[in-house]
């Protein structure tokens, strides 16, 4: 079943699905990652796609972070502040 705009899937379930093409060598190494963990290979997949946009919202709050250091002008040394 593929994910398309507009269409309901058929199976009833909390969970939304999508069908991803993978090539060989990612389809491989999902497949020993799920022996390994003796997960299935959904389950192994879903849980590398979170753990990379949990790295990836990091990695935006880390540059918006920065924006925001190089954006001052003035600091004041912690001594000073806790005066």
């Amino acid at each position: 079943m593929s994910h398309s705009p507009g269409k309901e899937a058929s199976i009833s379930t909390e969970k939304k699905r999508i069908d991803l093409g993978v090539n060989e060598g990612v389809y491989e190494a999902l497949v020993r990652l799920s022996a390994k963990r003796r997960q299935p290979l959904a389950g192994v997949s879903r849980s590398l796609i979170e753990q990379v946009l949990e790295h990836q919202k990091g990695l935006h709050f880390s540059r918006v972070a920065d924006e925001g250091l190089s954006r001052l002008q003035k600091r004041v040394a912690h001594t000073t502040a806790w005066e």
